[in-house]
């Protein structure tokens, strides 16, 4: 199938990544790109949500290693030619738009003894121990994200999403007041957040803390 970038058309996608890949190995740390070359790989870089540039140039990354650099940002060309969906994309910034909330709730948890207690097993923890977690048995997060979309006509698939928050910055407002006003938080041992959102292991697990305080 061809891929286009720009206005150069490939035969397949995977001569498109051949090619990118050779214009980051055949040039030097340094070296910024023109014409043809710089808005084929401006288009790429488009494509992951990010923001437009006009400067591309290749520096240096993780490890040292050469990488592509949009102004002051490096970014990966290989995850620019498999961008997240906009639904991933959408679930970031509504996480990240409400990180001041869970902060405060969490710092609300926190006693005298500078310790959180954990509200499935209650044991008391450190601060790195404990994350804040949307109630399993009442709303997640997921479900608040596609409740909020439908209440207010916004469809998942067209929002657009630059720099971790929605373009139009009034659904930014929207979304915080609607999280504050409709979600319910609390502090818990990051092993049972990192259980995921598998009804049955979750139930079973929290059933067993909360009968044995184990």
């Amino acid at each position: 199938m061809k891929y286009t970038l720009s206005a150069t058309t490939f035969k397949t996608k995977t001569n498109a990544i051949n090619y990118v890949k050779k214009l980051l190995q055949d040039n030097p740390v340094g070296y910024s790109f023109r014409g043809s070359d710089l808005l084929l790989l401006l288009d790429l870089y488009e494509k992951c949500g990010k923001p437009q540039t006009t400067n591309m140039r290749i520096g240096k990354g993780k490890y040292n290693t050469k990488c592509f650099w949009a102004d002051t940002e490096p970014f990966s060309y290989k995850k620019c030619f498999n961008p997240p969906t906009n639904k991933y994309l959408i679930s970031k910034a509504c996480r990240d738009l409400v990180y001041d909330q869970t902060k405060s709730f969490k710092q609300s948890k926190v006693l005298s003894n500078q310790l959180i207690q954990c509200q499935i097993s209650r044991r008391y923890y450190n601060w790195d121990d404990i994350h804040v977690d949307h109630i399993f048995d009442k709303m997640l997060f997921k479900d608040m994200i596609v409740d909020f979309m439908l209440h207010n006509n916004y469809d998942i698939q067209t929002l657009k999403i630059q720099n971790d928050r929605f373009l139009k910055s009034e659904i930014n407002t929207q979304w915080q007041q609607y999280h504050y006003e409709h979600s319910q938080l609390r502090c818990i041992h990051k092993h049972f957040n990192l259980l995921g959102v598998d009804p049955k292991k979750r139930i079973h697990v929290e059933l067993k803390h909360k009968v044995l305080n184990v």
